[in-house]
């Protein structure tokens, strides 16, 4: 098995069937020196092989002694792999279509809205007769004459035979089918169906632990009443039991719960997904919409409702207490972490690769959910945790140190560094006074005329280039003893065995950057990147020779599902990242070095508590894909790319109020070695997205925009999302010129443009950005044609370039502030045109990056 790095480099890669892995304990007790924590699995969240649903009912069963025990059909004992029962029928038409009985002059899709528009009419036609409404699937195709090209007779066979191939047996009701009649207890089965008893009977047929009779079988079409209204009597009058010997099993509330209920019976009410978590689904729904994902499509039918419900039964029961971090882990973070690793450890397998490194800190929790799935599955594949982070990865870079490298060291970072900074960090701080005082606290941005010619500087002298290049190898040298230490634990066959590597993912450039790292210290084993996702800048890499794959989005395809959910993806990031602060460097025996860790306590337990619920997910799924019940179904999470698409963008793009609340005032810090952390929904972002436009908010740097946006201005939050997905939304925005003028302590001037676009609901922001060494004063002028508009609030953002500290100010009443402007009762400016407001800026001592935001509003 080989593959292909690039034109004429081909990696073998080394097959794995007759060799076994080393004892994974033996290399989790390697691997715990080197990595400076416990690799165990965490309490809380142990493999089961009892399902908890059983046995809460079974505790039930026992106690109340029944006679009789009867379960609806569809959605309890038997589930369809579609979200709704109608998306199945676009499937029944291209049946109907492949043995000809559909006519020529129908297509498919629009046979299975005819099909729902039958069944309406068939209802609508015995009410207004006075009957029950209850219909059967004859009457259903009376109404299809005009679509169906045969007999009516073989497109209702057709219909029968397609719905026994789509429904599958529940594991945990066939589990407790299988123990009550162990039990010696009566089993019946009733559904609100247009299917009749011999229909739903070879449903059935070869699916259940036990024998089924027609006659245990009752159903509306054919007793002329549903479950609310008395279909479960029948059973008393049938059997003979009293209404109070009989429990009713059902995943309806109305129908199952309350219908049971009204005869006397009691119920056991086992809910669907859309129930047990209402509003994600909803917003899953919308979601969807806007991808353009249709749920009765191939790809949505593929069971993520049901599969999620059966393991939420499994591991919580029917009955649990509500909590954000559980019902997160279940609905969302669960799923798609799990079908990742499922992913990870098939393509793994397929590749011949047996040693997986999992990259940063989200790499220890990732890397224990493979080794769970490998380990369950016997699959020979292990997982290490390979902790590294830019700020022991980039300084390898530094080979000629040409242009490339700088910015490439210079220009991956979200807080921009200094050349006093930089200096300081490769440990030759003296150098810095080789440049002008201006340019040496100059922040080092991409697209700076400045920053370019310190590149060039840099670049091009050996008084620089030496000692960069010295500290490149001393960081080369603490990295070396780190791939050591780990080749070591891991048993690695250097320059042989191909290497996996495993995380999130997104642009992929690390990978290469570390690739290069690991040449750097003699570690030329090939490597492959195994992603949960990747973005559209990852192609550039795979054209510089990198190899790697995305699970869900592969580099940024689906173009319009990656715009969308990868907008916002550092909040997968967090709920995936470890306890730990981000690494900064290696000990003198390649153990790892944390800096501080800037999370605090109440996000720690969340976390905690969510990824032990991911945890349990995983094992009570691995449980539940044991069960020969389940082997035949598509439950494959791996194979769900589409839906956990869905899923993903969901959390990361609309969020429920509860998880804004929560993850919203999480800290998230850059990876950089740094303690620099920034809360996730700051209260300077969520000011400015009230105001900004669609397109100034699409570029804000913000981690979580379409969070901030659903929260503080949901109509412009769909503007932005329907941008985002690539349709093309009127602006209806009129310009305003402004101009700031900016006069500093020393007397030099600046007069930057401060123009601004005013919204469809009248707001704007008008600002400016720029770099001093003193105190500034601010002239704030209006050149718009508005006869007035109001400065609501005003945002200032000042970082020190020397430390590195940032503050911003919210400044609610503008006027305190502001001199020689009128202002209304509520402390507003009130800004006419070619008016001048002067506004007092915070005192500052020092090279500082400062912006100027206002906040408009026209009325």
């Amino acid at each position: 098995m080989s593959i292909e790095k690039a034109p004429g480099r081909v990696f073998k890669i080394s097959s794995i069937r007759n060799r076994g892995l080393v004892n994974r304990a033996d290399l989790k007790e390697r691997l715990k020196s080197v990595v400076n924590m416990d690799l165990g699995r965490a309490d809380g969240a142990k493999m089961h092989e009892h399902l908890a649903c059983i046995e809460q009912i079974k505790e039930i069963i026992l106690r109340r002694r029944p006679s009789c025990i009867t379960f609806d059909i569809f959605d309890t004992v038997v589930w369809r792999p579609a979200r709704a029962p109608h998306h199945i029928f676009l499937g029944l038409g291209r049946e109907l279509r492949a043995k000809c009985l559909l006519s020529p002059f129908i297509e498919p899709a629009a046979f299975a809205e005819a099909r729902r528009a039958a069944e309406t009419r068939a209802r609508v036609k015995k009410t207004a007769r006075g009957e029950i409404w209850e219909v059967t699937l004859d009457e259903i195709y009376q109404e299809l004459e005009a679509c169906i090209a045969g007999p009516r007779s073989a497109a209702i066979e057709v219909e029968v035979e397609f719905e026994r191939r789509n429904t599958y047996l529940d594991p945990i009701i066939a589990n407790l089918i299988a123990w009550i009649s162990s039990q010696d207890l009566k089993i019946a089965y009733v559904s609100d169906t247009y299917f009749s008893a011999l229909h739903i009977l070879r449903l059935l047929e070869g699916k259940l632990p036990v024998e089924v009779r027609a006659e245990d079988i009752f159903v509306s079409c054919e007793r002329h009443v549903d479950k609310g209204r008395g279909l479960l009597a029948s059973v008393v009058d049938e059997f003979g039991f009293s209404p109070a010997a009989i429990m009713h099993i059902g995943d309806s509330h109305e129908a199952d719960y309350l219908g049971a209920e009204r005869i006397g019976a009691f119920p056991i009410f086992l809910r669907q997904f859309k129930d047990i978590d209402r509003e994600r689904t909803y917003l899953e729904n919308q979601l969807a919409a806007v991808l353009g994902y249709d749920w009765s499509s191939d790809d949505l039918q593929v069971g993520i409702d049901p599969l999620r419900r059966h393991v939420s039964f499994a591991a919580r029961g029917h009955i649990h207490s509500p909590s954000l971090a559980s019902d997160l882990a279940f609905a969302t973070v669960g799923p798609v972490l799990t079908g990742f690793v499922e992913w990870i450890v098939r393509r793994a397998t397929k590749l011949g690769i047996e040693k997986l490194f999992c990259l940063t800190r989200e790499g220890l929790f990732l890397s224990e959910l493979i080794n769970l799935y490998a380990e369950h599955t016997g699959a020979r594949v292990f997982a290490a945790p390979f902790l590294s982070s830019r700020a022991v990865t980039y300084p390898t870079l530094f080979q000629n140190c040409d242009a490339d490298e700088f910015k490439t060291f210079f220009f991956s970072r979200r807080t921009p560094l200094t050349l006093r900074s930089f200096f300081a960090r490769i440990g030759a701080p003296e150098l810095t006074s080789e440049f002008p005082a201006l340019l040496r606290d100059l922040p080092l941005r991409s697209g700076s005329e400045e920053t370019d010619a310190i590149i060039r500087t840099l670049s091009s002298s050996n008084k620089f280039r030496s000692p960069i290049q010295s500290w490149a190898l001393r960081q080369r040298a603490s990295f070396k003893r780190y791939v050591d230490a780990m080749a070591g634990a891991l048993e690695l066959r250097r320059d042989e065995e191909t290497i996996g590597l495993v995380d999130l993912g997104w642009t992929t450039k690390s990978q290469r950057v570390l690739e290069n790292a690991l040449k750097e210290v003699g570690c030329n084993n090939p490597t492959v990147g195994l992603y949960l996702a990747t973005d559209n800048n990852a192609k550039d890499e795979i054209a510089r020779g990198t190899l790697s794959q995305g699970f869900l989005v592969s580099c940024g395809l689906p173009r319009n599902v990656s715009d969308i959910i990868l907008r916002c993806k550092e909040i997968f990031e967090q709920v995936c990242s470890a306890d730990v602060g981000s690494v900064k460097g290696y000990g003198p025996q390649g153990q790892v070095l944390f800096s501080h860790n800037s999370t605090h306590p109440a996000q720690s337990l969340f976390l905690r508590d969510l990824r032990n619920g991911v945890r349990q997910f995983l094992k009570s799924y691995l449980v539940l894909r044991d069960d020969p019940h389940y082997r035949a179904a598509p439950t494959s999470l791996a194979n769900m790319e589409v839906a956990l698409q869905i899923l993903l963008g969901r959390l990361t793009v609309l969020p429920t109020d509860a998880e804004l609340a929560e993850i919203g005032t999480w800290n998230h810090e850059e990876n950089n070695g740094s303690e620099t952390a920034e809360q996730i929904c700051d209260l300077y972002f969520r000011e400015l997205v009230r105001y900004g436009t669609a397109d100034q908010l699409n570029h804000l740097p913000a981690y979580w925009l379409f969070g901030l946006m659903k929260h503080d201005r949901p109509h412009m939050f769909e503007k932005l999302l329907l941008k985002s997905a690539g349709f093309h939304m009127p602006c209806n925005e009129r310009f305003c010129a402004a101009r700031m003028y900016l006069t500093a302590s020393t007397g030099e001037e600046l007069d930057l443009p401060a123009d601004y676009f005013i919204s469809a609901d009248g707001r704007a922001i008008s600002y400016a950005s720029f770099f001093t060494m003193t105190s500034m004063e601010l002239e704030w002028v209006n050149l718009g044609p508005d006869p007035s508009v109001y400065v609501d609030k005003i945002l200032v953002s000042v970082r020190n370039c020397q430390s590195g500290e940032g503050r911003r100010y919210i400044i609610m009443r503008p006027i305190a502030i502001a001199s020689n402007a009128p202002e209304d009762e509520n402390g507003r400016i009130i800004a006419h045109e070619n008016s001048r407001s002067s506004i007092q800026l915070p005192a500052l001592e020092g090279p500082h990056e400062v912006s100027v935001i206002l906040c408009l509003s026209t009325h």
